[in-house]
C-alpha cells in the first residue's frame, strides 16, 4: 500500500472509533433585578472576594450611552442577595467595547 492509502485508513479508523467530549450547558439563572436588566448581560467572572463582574451591552447607562458598546459592571453578594450593579470603574470603561478576562499564571 502506498502512503496516501495508509493515511486514509488511519484517519477513517480514528474517526470511527473515537468519541468527542460531550459538553452540557445549564440554562442561565436570573440573579435578580439588581443584576439582570432588559439589556444583555454576559461574560460573568466571579472574583476571589465574591465580586461578580460581567459585561452589559446596549444599556443607556453604559459609558458613552446605549450605542457606545459594552461596559464592565459589577455586583457584590451581601446579606443573601446581589447588590445593585454599577459600572463606575475608572480606567476600564470608556466609550468603546470593554470587557474583563480571567488571567492565571
Amino acid at each position: 500500500m502506498n502512503k496516501s492509502a495508509l493515511t486514509l485508513i488511519f484517519f477513517l479508523f480514528i474517526n470511527t472509533f473515537s468519541y468527542g467530549q460531550e459538553i452540557k450547558f445549564t440554562p442561565p439563572a436570573m440573579l435578580g433585578e439588581s443584576v439582570n436588566t432588559p439589556f444583555e448581560e454576559s461574560s460573568p467572572l466571579l472574583s476571589e472576594d465574591g465580586t461578580l463582574y460581567f459585561v452589559r451591552t446596549g444599556s443607556p447607562e453604559n459609558t458613552g450611552g446605549k450605542l457606545a458598546g459594552q461596559d464592565v459592571w459589577y455586583s457584590k453578594w451581601a446579606n443573601g442577595k446581589w447588590t445593585a450593579a454599577a459600572n463606575d470603574l475608572p480606567g476600564i470603561n470608556n466609550g468603546d467595547n470593554n470587557a474583563l478576562f480571567l488571567y492565571r499564571q
